[in-house]
């Protein structure tokens, strides 16, 4: 596998701290996938700003003036 040499870093400096090697935590991912077929966590893109809850409360603050 290819891996962003920072984000590799990142990551195998914090599963140091767990006790766990990358190459675990990779098998216990797979592992995952194949077991319940699914990716094992939620994909989401970052939040539309404009329909946050701030957002939505401005504009019905404006509609209400």
């Amino acid at each position: 596998m290819r891996i962003d040499k920072a984000l590799k870093e990142q990551a195998e400096a914090f599963l140091e701290d767990l006790g766990m090697p990358l190459s675990t935590a990779v098998s216990v991912f797979l592992r995952q996938v194949v077991r319940q077929r699914r990716i094992p966590f939620e994909l989401a893109l970052d939040d539309d700003l404009y329909f946050s809850d701030e957002m939505m409360k401005r504009i019905e603050e404006s509609r209400a003036q």
